[in-house]
């Protein structure tokens, strides 16, 4: 005899049951209604008593439930073997909503209109009124769609108007209050009538040539009316005014409006027009120059240096810068030259041309400048300036235009804005007092020359450099006397 021996394990696992662990959210329902598994947990039990969750179950008779129903049915099918189970559920006899109706039970002005108050025979204007209509079921809503009754063609003293809306048969009113107050009495002014013309101003030209056009160029013309009112016209017409006759005293003005026409007369003359001369050739006219105005012009002395030397090999000398503003130019066709003369002589006369020395001058906005640099190394006639204690310096304008030419030496004042800065030997010191001391090394009969710390004796030249300074700083460094040179 053979016996065959199974182990636990080699036993198959199968499925015995399904159960509901959980019960779904919804278990009432009205007829027709589809079951809702939501939130229902079922279980799969099997032969060696394990419990497992399932889903992939299957939901029997569970749509459009009848009413009376009490259970619907889960299958679960697994290896060829189907189990069953079934949830308890109520289904009642669906409940026929019944829907209140909708009827119309009044309308009300919720929002005045803008106008309330009228004049007897105009129109109701219902502009910026709101109309509610309310219903059975207590909803409000506006509407737009209703009738104004007895609204045209206002009679005085009327209080109201009446407001009408239909809905499914069922009419409802409201009214507005308003006022209508009596038609003012408009009294037409008198009908405004032309009653004439007249000239107010002259036209510029009133006299001409015969064959010449009248110009009304300057010319004014009023229109008078009934009640007094006088506008000025411009739209009249000129009778007669073309090619006008010799002899012809006036011309006419005419002006229609309304069917009415006035006239007015212009007078003029017409002479007899002139035989016309060969055209002559136009002489050339004859300009003269016109000379700068020196007014306003203000002379200043700034930048002023003097340079002494012990050793006798340098020659002393001084640098001064004057600037001459505010010259207005006489005009802008004229040329203009400037120049100036340094001299020990107040109102020097003859002063030769070559003496003369070109200054730089700036235009702007029609007005010059002019500046002089100094430097006593350049002026040909400084030696006999050491023998005066003042020194004066001209300036002299050439104006020229189609080759005429007028000189003149205006007199202008002159203002010192800076201090002198002397220098010894290329360096800065403070004060003249070097210059004394060799002043009062000349009263010795001894050779002072070479002193140290001291200016060499060369004659009186270096202390007329010093004053020279001196009175430019003090503003008597200036001598001005004009003429006029027609050349």
């Amino acid at each position: 005899v053979c016996i065959k021996a199974f182990t636990i394990q080699d036993i198959p696992k199968v499925l015995e049951s399904i159960i509901i662990t959980k019960a779904p959210n919804k278990i009432e329902y009205e007829e027709e209604e589809n079951f809702d598994k939501t939130g229902m947990i079922v279980k799969a039990r099997y032969s060696d008593g394990e419990e497992v969750e399932i889903t992939n179950y299957t939901i029997v008779d569970g749509s459009s439930l009848p009413k009376g129903k009490t259970t619907i049915t889960i299958r679960y099918t697994e290896k060829g073997v189907t189990k069953e189970t079934i949830q308890a559920i109520t289904v009642k006899e669906k409940e026929e909503v019944v829907v209140p109706q909708k009827v119309l039970d009044s309308i009300f002005v919720s929002q005045v209109p803008a106008k309330t108050t009228y004049e007897e025979g105009q129109n109701f204007d219902k502009t910026g009124m709101k109309v509610i209509a309310r219903y059975s079921n207590g909803e409000e809503i506006e509407i737009t769609n209703y009738t104004i009754i007895d609204g045209n063609n206002l009679n005085k003293n009327r209080t109201t108007i009446t407001v009408r809306y239909t809905e499914e048969g069922i009419t409802k009113e409201t009214t507005q209050s308003i006022i209508v107050k009596e038609k003012e009495l408009v009294i037409e002014p008198e009908k405004k009538v032309l009653e004439g013309i007249f000239i107010n101003q002259v036209p510029v030209k009133t006299q001409y040539e015969e064959g010449e056009n009248f110009d009304k160029t300057g010319m004014k013309v009023i229109a008078r009316y009934n009640n007094g009112d006088e506008e000025e016209i411009t739209n009249y017409t000129i009778i007669d005014g073309n090619n006008l006759s010799k002899d012809k005293t006036e011309i006419t003005i005419r002006y229609t409006e309304e069917g009415i026409t006035k006239t007015v007369v212009q007078e003029i003359q017409v002479k007899e027009k002139t035989a016309v001369k060969p055209d002559e050739p136009d002489l050339p006219v004859e300009r003269e120059p016109i000379s700068c105005d020196y007014t306003e012009a203000k002379a200043i002395v700034t930048d002023k240096e003097a340079y002494f030397y012990t050793n006798q090999e340098n020659e002393a000398y001084v640098k001064m810068k004057i600037k001459i503003s505010n010259i207005k130019i006489g005009n802008e066709e004229t040329s203009y030259t400037h120049y100036y003369y340094l001299s020990d002589k107040q109102g020097e006369k003859d002063i030769k041309d070559s003496e003369w020395k070109k200054v730089e001058v700036t235009k702007e906005n029609g007005i010059f400048t002019i500046t002089i640099d100094i430097n006593t190394k350049e002026i040909k006639n400084i030696e006999e300036m050491s023998e005066t204690d003042n020194l004066f310096i001209y300036i002299k304008e050439v104006a020229e235009i189609d080759g005429k030419s007028k000189i003149v030496i205006p007199e202008i004042s002159l203002e010192s804005t800076s201090e002198v800065s002397i220098y010894l030997n290329d360096k800065k010191v403070n004060s003249l007092d070097v210059i004394t001391k060799n002043e009062d090394n000349n009263s010795n009969e001894k050779d002072n020359t070479i002193a140290p710390g001291v200016i060499p004796q060369a004659g009186a030249f270096p202390i007329i450099l010093a004053s020279m300074i001196v009175a430019a700083t003090i503003g008597g460094f200036a001598y001005y006397k004009s003429k006029n040179i027609d050349k």
